[in-house]
């Protein structure tokens, strides 16, 4: 192999020719003005459509403004100081999105559908390679959570375990005070957390207060994420705030931008639905002890507390136990203003990056040589995968067998997402209230943005497409699920050489915390594509717990795109 290889570098010439004479980066804004207080974006590339420059949707992103805050707003009395280190995000910036809608030159061609975040997860965890972490991890705000950094609670203390009962809950995420100071060497809990926190709470020293922010104003000036707000000391009413600039690929959001070729004169409108909100949590000197949501989507809470273990640096100073427990309130906002009217220090201060969404995408000119040979080549026609969603609610026997759908054509694949069943969690004192939220929903658990219900193993698993088994012999064990169908399932050449592969699920997080159950029912004869099939699912839950699904059902479409024109040709 390696003498083909030399032989091959010998015979190639000096130079390449150009096939572009220049590349310009366009940006342009959302339609809200920067106001987001309706959780939604909605932007159109009207201005660059007649910009006659050939535009790449492959590598455009959004750059998102998030505001995240935390604040007491009843404390008995007690002076807190919250940590720098006391609030995180889940796993990759794109959970700010629940829903995302596409429609071009006037059609639509990718369907709104809800909880997107959670089948693009679990895209990213089967596609992207150790190597893509560390080199585009900070970028955009992806850092896996360890498979193993959870714990139940048993006397309903959820800053101890677990979130809440029935939830599971990271551990330790360490010490550490901002991105220059070293976080300790004796971290067993999750790292993924710590060096997604590590990213976004930059600031120059503990010591500095509202006024005396210079080197983090230099950070904000370049639109770095930062520690925007803070109170330096112990005082009644604490706030502590972080801008946050985050970056999304649009290829990440559908597959639709990962084949679209080179553009001109294309008109897109893309609508986007924000998991944003506010979770309102009770806590003392020991422990975290209720918390309650406001999310107006009902999607996947993106903000992650850290345990509140000794060293976590969660929240510091906090004084008496009990009837002296403190409330705060932790927001996450789209733009630079909290947007939360029950928070009034957070309202008072701005983040300090963005302001608004951007969205950037590359314009390219062609060079005369190589436009002839790429129009000759129109009409092209992309394929691409959209995704239908179904929710599967509470399963209170261990036998299941659920029909998904009576009919979708083209179907690709089928993905089950298992999560911790809803259920009312009695709370302990002082509010002694109960509360029903889905375990994407605590604040405490990094389920829904990767992670699913630790140990949620399914027995005898089937999909049945049209009544047909989708899997020969129903999957029995842990080891082939896991083997033959969700091991290289959207990796390089689908793990099969040594050497060239991807994907981050390995058998052990498959057990533990990130348990996806895949199947791949693509593979039959062309005349049978575009015939509706209904689609079921069934298996016997191993797990303690009662649990719910999510299922996803990935189907194909394709466009023919005139790439002079950028219209759509039926």
């Amino acid at each position: 192999m390696n003498d083909k290889l030399v032989y091959d570098l010998s015979l190639e010439t000096e130079g390449v020719p150009n096939v572009f004479i220049r590349k310009d980066w366009l940006n342009i804004l959302d339609n809200q003005n920067g106001n987001y207080q309706g959780n939604q974006s909605v932007i159109d590339t009207s201005q660059i459509s007649n910009a006659n420059k050939f535009m790449n949707y492959r590598e455009a992103y959004l750059a998102i403004p998030l505001l995240l805050s935390v604040e007491a707003t009843a404390n008995a009395g007690n002076d807190v100081n919250i940590g720098v280190g006391g609030v995180g995000l889940k796993n990759w910036f794109g959970q700010i999105i629940h829903s995302f809608n596409l429609d071009y030159n006037g059609s639509t061609v990718i369907q709104q559908t809800n909880f997107i975040n959670m089948w693009n997860s679990f895209k990213l965890l089967t596609s992207l390679n150790y190597d893509d972490i560390e080199l585009h991890g900070a970028t955009i705000g992806f850092y896996p959570d360890i498979p193993d950094a959870f714990e139940y609670s048993v006397d309903g203390a959820i800053g101890i375990g677990n979130s809440n009962c029935d939830v599971s809950e990271i551990l330790n995420v360490g010490n550490f005070q901002n991105q220059l100071v070293a976080a300790p060497a004796n971290i067993n809990g999750n790292t993924g957390l710590q060096r997604r926190i590590k990213n976004i709470n930059f600031l120059t020293s503990v010591a500095n207060t509202y006024d005396n922010y210079t080197t983090n104003e230099r950070f904000a000036s370049m639109w770095l994420s930062n520690v925007s707000s803070r109170n330096a000391a112990a005082v009644e009413l604490p706030l502590m705030q972080v801008s946050v600039m985050a970056v999304v690929y649009l290829k990440h959001l559908s597959s639709f931008f990962n084949f679209v070729p080179l553009l001109k004169g294309a008109f897109m409108k893309i609508t986007m639905s924000f998991n944003s909100g506010t979770s309102t949590v009770t806590a003392d000197s020991v422990n975290f002890r209720t918390y309650d949501n406001v999310n107006t989507t009902g999607g996947t809470n993106p903000l992650l507390i850290p345990s509140h273990r000794t060293g976590s640096n969660w929240i510091a100073n906090i004084g008496g136990a009990g009837a002296n427990a403190i409330t705060l309130k932790y927001n996450i906002s789209v733009g630079n203003r909290c947007l939360d009217n029950q928070m009034p220090l957070a309202r008072n201060e701005l983040g300090n990056v963005a302001s608004n969404i951007y969205l950037y995408v590359p314009a390219y000119s062609f060079n005369p040589t190589f436009y002839d040979a790429y129009i000759a080549s129109s009409p092209k026609r992309v394929v691409y995968t959209d995704v239908y969603q179904y929710q599967v609610p509470r399963i209170q026997t261990p036998s299941f067998n659920t029909l998904i759908s009576n009919g979708i054509s083209n179907i690709k694949s089928v993905l089950v997402i298992p999560f911790l069943a809803t259920n009312l969690k009695n709370t302990v004192a002082p509010n002694n209230v109960e509360v029903v939220y889905p375990q994407w929903q605590s604040p405490f658990d990094t389920a829904g943005s990767g992670t699913t219900a630790p140990f949620a193993l399914i027995k005898n698993f089937q999909v049945q497409i049209s009544g047909q088994n989708a899997v020969y012999n129903n999957q029995q064990y842990s080891f082939e699920e896991f083997n033959n169908q969700l091991l290289g399932c959207n990796g390089v050449n689908g793990g099969l050489l040594d050497g060239v592969t991807s994907g981050l699920i390995d058998f052990q997080g498959f057990k533990n915390s990130y348990c996806y159950y895949y199947v791949n029912v693509e593979r039959m004869l062309p005349s049978e594509k575009n015939v509706p099939k209904s689609v079921q699912i069934s298996g016997i839950i191993q797990h303690a717990k009662d649990l719910e699904l999510m299922v996803f059902v990935e189907y194909e479409n394709s466009m023919k795109f005139d790439l002079q024109t950028g219209a759509r040709v039926a």
